[in-house]
């Protein structure tokens, strides 16, 4: 179903059992404690010349433990968009678990 005719309840339910079918009892476990929806159906991203400088970085440099991942987050890994989101995520994951950079990461050539 689309996202977009769910109530943001639906979204925020749909998205923790897609969290509990992925990473199972550790998530299960879980409660969510917040959440929130944001609804931008003819919403665009427009890069541009000189706007890297202006993305933020996969962890935030004012929260301690806040983390960004999305197309508009700041990565050397080179991809754009669907990819970039994927990529970002598995940097914000790799930071919270401590793990090395590039972990479970394809480089592009």
């Amino acid at each position: 179903a689309s996202l977009l005719v769910m109530s943001d309840e639906a979204i925020v339910e749909k998205a923790k059992g897609d969290l509990d079918t992925i990473l199972g009892k550790q998530s299960i476990d879980a409660n969510v404690l917040d959440a929130a929806v944001v609804r931008l159906p003819q919403a665009v991203n427009w890069y541009c010349p000189g706007s890297y400088s202006n993305m933020p970085d996969v962890k935030s440099s004012s929260i301690p433990n806040v983390y960004f991942c999305g197309d508009l987050v700041r990565s050397r890994h080179g991809s754009w968009s669907q990819e970039k989101a994927f990529v970002t995520g598995v940097e914000a994951a790799n930071s919270i678990l401590g793990r090395e950079e590039g972990y479970g990461i394809v480089p592009l050539p």
